[in-house]
């Protein structure tokens, strides 16, 4: 993900009935591009919706676990 200001980053896993099945704080970021590692080993292969979020937004991405 890309930041164009100093926040803090939470990173929030929902498998396709809503239910939060993991959560990550990535801490404060800087200003620019990012990766984040995610140990997701203990959840089951499928399709899941990754929520990027600060205290004013949230931006959410589909992803798929194999």
């Amino acid at each position: 993900f890309n930041s164009n200001v100093y926040q803090n980053i939470t990173l929030r896993l929902v498998n396709l009935t809503g239910q939060v099945v993991l959560t990550q704080n990535a801490g404060t970021v800087k200003p620019g591009a990012h990766t984040i590692p995610m140990n997701v080993s203990n959840l089951a292969s499928g399709v899941y919706f990754l929520e990027i979020g600060n205290e004013t937004a949230n931006q959410v991405v589909r992803i798929s676990v194999r």
